[in-house]
C-alpha cells in the first residue's frame, strides 16, 4: 500500500512539472513570435474600448553634443613657422665664418615631451611626409635587377639613381674606401625584403654611423611605383628613451612653403602616436645644426591644459 501511494505521489508530481514545463514553453514560444513582431514592425493592434485620458509629458531632448575630433593639422601657424624658417635663413647666408650650405645640414621637427619617453626603443620609426628630401636613392634588389632598372626608368622615379642586386654591391666595393664611399653617395638605402636583414647588418652599421637611411621594402611589379613613392616620401626617426624626438623634414634647399607642409605633416603623425601613448608634448621646435627656435608651445589656459 505504500509503495502504491508513493508511486501516485512521484505520478503526481511528475504531471505537474510537466504542466509547468509546457506552459513555460508555450509563453516562451508566445514571447519569441513577439519579439520578432515588433523587430519586423508587425507589431499586433491592441483594441481600447476605455479611452482613458492620457497624460501629455513633454520630454526634453538632450542637447546634442558635437563630437570633438583632435585635429593636429594647424598646431603650428604659417607665420610662426615663416618667421622660424627666416631667423635660420638669414643666418646661414650670412654666416660667412662656418660657410654652411643649404645641403649639409638637416633642419628637424624637435618635439620636447612632459616625461622621458620609455615605452621601448625603434631606431627607424616611419612618419610620412608631403615632400621627399632625398636626392639619391639606391634599391638593392636580390636578383633581376635590369627588369627593377627599367621600371624606375618607365615611371620616371627620378630620385632613384642605381639599382643593383645586393651580392653585386657587395662584390663590387668590398674594401672600405670604396664601401664608405657608396655610402656617403647616396641618402637613402632600399633593401629588396627577401634579403636577410643578417647579410647587409655590417652596411647598416656604416649607414648608422654616417647618418644616412635605410629601409626595407617588398618589391612587387604591380604596385612598385607607388610602394618606391611612399617609401622616398617618408622619413625616419629615432624613439630613443630621451625626452626629446628628432624628426628630419628636409634640407634649406627645399623651400619655406615644402617645408612646413612636411613639419605639419610630421608633427601630425607624432602627435597622433603620442596620444595613443598617453603622452604629451611641452614644446615644438624647429633645429637646424644648433639652432633651435619654438614654434609651438603647450600653454595652460584658466588652469586647464589647452588641446593640441
Amino acid at each position: 500500500m505504500k509503495t502504491k501511494a508513493k508511486k501516485k505521489e512521484i505520478l503526481e508530481k511528475k504531471k505537474k512539472e510537466n504542466k509547468k514545463f509546457l506552459r513555460f514553453v508555450k509563453t516562451n514560444q508566445k514571447y519569441e513570435k513577439f519579439q520578432k513582431a515588433i523587430l519586423n514592425g508587425k507589431g499586433p493592434k491592441l483594441k481600447h474600448n476605455n479611452k482613458k485620458a492620457t497624460q501629455k509629458i513633454k520630454i526634453k531632448s538632450k542637447e546634442s553634443v558635437p563630437i570633438h575630433v583632435k585635429s593636429f593639422d594647424n598646431i603650428i601657424e604659417p607665420n610662426t613657422f615663416s618667421k622660424a624658417y627666416d631667423f635660420i635663413f638669414d643666418k646661414v647666408v650670412n654666416d660667412h665664418v662656418k660657410n654652411l650650405l643649404y645641403d649639409t645640414h638637416m633642419l628637424y621637427c624637435n618635439l620636447d615631451l612632459s616625461t622621458s619617453y620609455n615605452i621601448g626603443k625603434a631606431y627607424n620609426f616611419p612618419i610620412n611626409l608631403i615632400h621627399s628630401y632625398y636626392m639619391d636613392v639606391i634599391i638593392l634588389v636580390s636578383d633581376e635587377s635590369e627588369k627593377w632598372r627599367n621600371m624606375v626608368i618607365e615611371n620616371k622615379i627620378k630620385r632613384v639613381k642605381k639599382v643593383i642586386t645586393y651580392d653585386k654591391f657587395e662584390g663590387v666595393y668590398y674594401k672600405d674606401d670604396m664601401l664608405n664611399e657608396q655610402i656617403s653617395k647616396y641618402d637613402l638605402f632600399i633593401f629588396d625584403a627577401t634579403i636577410r636583414t643578417k647579410k647587409y647588418a655590417h652596411i647598416i652599421s656604416r649607414i648608422k654611423k654616417n647618418n644616412k637611411t635605410f629601409t626595407t621594402l617588398q618589391l612587387d611589379e604591380d604596385t612598385f611605383a607607388d610602394s618606391i613613392d611612399k617609401v622616398i616620401r617618408r622619413t625616419y626617426t629615432d624613439l630613443n628613451k630621451g625626452s626629446t624626438h628628432s624628426v628630419p623634414i628636409g634640407y634649406l634647399s627645399l623651400g619655406k612653403d615644402k617645408l612646413f607642409d612636411n613639419i605639419r605633416e610630421a608633427t601630425k603623425g607624432m602627435l597622433q602616436f603620442y596620444e595613443q601613448k598617453k603622452m604629451s608634448v611641452v614644446s615644438i621646435n624647429l633645429r637646424y645644426v644648433n639652432m633651435t627656435i619654438p614654434v609651438y608651445i603647450h600653454v595652460l589656459k584658466d588652469g586647464v591644459a589647452s588641446d593640441y
